[in-house]
């Protein structure tokens, strides 16, 4: 079924640019502003060597609300359903975007209306998305502002016999899966990072999801902490809840060279310590930061252990959890000095956020002027 532009799948890896009159003027009839994008529903890896994203910007004319170009501040982001991996880069290469396509901030006139800009992503070499069979969820973070996200089945070519009584066989024989460890680990003593409930800490979503909250003005100080709190109700996979190691998984780690061992462990096809003696789940939830002014996204990927009972026998097993770190103490953390960044939080289907904090400079707050945008 054709996507939010009503491309057909031969669109999208041929010419979609053919199409771009007919798109435009119905997303002008419907009035619509923003960004929408597409891409294929199922990508055949043998046939296939790109995962093309499709997209339209419809900006305004008069550079209302300080709109951000797609070329110059999008991120591409996509999240595995199966293993929850997140990868995010921006969309477009410096040297490609080009010059600014509609009128920056603040200059006259005050134009009315929109324009309309056609743009494609190569999303597998944008992302260096891995070629092998899997499901991912993607779509451009723009600033303050969240494209619609799409699903793409990666799959092998086209499938030979499948025998029912082999591939029961091979399910039932299929290695467990283990969490990865709690990351980053909190520090004897010091209160972050933190996976318990906090005063300050956001309510539990009613449903599946994440809530954010951070400080939104921060003066850009050396004891300056950006700390982002969270707090998560999500679906929980079987290879994020914590297990007693299969005795043939250690002889089959010893039996290893370092390499080897380490992916996996990285796979989570080998039992490790979780971390947290408590912990019943370890779940992955992923931030990603992008800056008004430094659009390069801030990735860090967090290893959050859940304390509440799962049951891992019920249909939807759900956990439930928070955290709390400080952004500012991660690698990479200090791009966040001196702009206004928004943070968004992604765990396989769940895009949240974002939540916006400027750190600029007290120098500037004492003469009332903005410093961070």
């Amino acid at each position: 079924m054709p996507g939010p532009l009503g491309l057909a799948e031969a669109d999208l890896w041929g010419d979609p640019r053919a199409r771009e009159d007919v798109i435009i003027d119905r997303l002008i009839d419907e009035g619509f502003l923003g960004v929408a994008v597409e891409a294929p529903a199922r990508v055949a890896l043998g046939a296939r060597a790109t995962l093309p994203l499709v997209g339209v910007e419809a900006a305004p004319l008069s550079g209302a609300g300080g709109w951000a170009p797609v070329r110059l501040a999008a991120v591409a982001c996509a999240s595995a359903l199966e293993t929850r991996e997140v990868r995010a880069a921006l969309a477009f290469a410096p040297a490609d975007a080009g010059p600014p396509s509609f009128p920056p901030e603040g200059d006259p006139p005050a134009l009315e209306g929109a324009q309309y800009e056609m743009f494609e992503v190569d999303l597998r070499a944008r992302l260096r998305l891995p070629w092998r069979p899997g499901t991912w969820v993607a779509g451009l973070l723009v600033r303050e502002q969240a494209t619609n996200r799409v699903t793409v089945k990666l799959e092998p070519g086209a499938p030979g016999f499948v025998d029912p009584a082999v591939a029961a066989l091979a399910t039932a024989r299929r290695r467990p899966r283990y969490p990865q460890p709690v990351w980053p680990r909190p520090a004897p003593g010091t209160p972050l990072p933190s996976y318990r409930p906090r005063p300050d800490s956001p309510p539990l979503p009613e449903g599946p999801g994440i809530a954010l909250a951070v400080e939104r003005l921060l003066e850009d100080t050396d004891d300056a902490q950006v700390v982002v709190r969270g707090s998560f109700r999500l679906p929980v996979l079987e290879r994020e809840v914590v297990k007693p190691a299969d005795p043939a998984d250690a002889a089959l780690v010893d039996a290893m060279d370092e390499r080897a061992r380490a992916e996996l462990l990285a796979d989570g096809a080998a039992w490790q310590d979780p971390g947290d003696p408590e912990a019943t789940a370890v779940l992955p939830i992923t931030l990603v930061a992008t800056g008004a002014e430094r659009p390069a996204p801030l990735v860090v990927r967090l290893q959050v252990p859940v304390h509440a009972p799962i049951d891992p026998t019920a249909d939807a097993p759900e956990a439930t959890g928070h955290f709390a770190l400080d952004l500012l103490k991660v690698d990479g953390g200090e791009r966040l000095r001196g702009q206004t960044s928004f943070i968004y939080a992604l765990c396989g289907e769940v895009l949240a956020g974002p939540a916006a904090v400027a750190v600029v400079d007290p120098r500037v707050i004492g003469r009332g002027g903005g410093g961070a945008r």
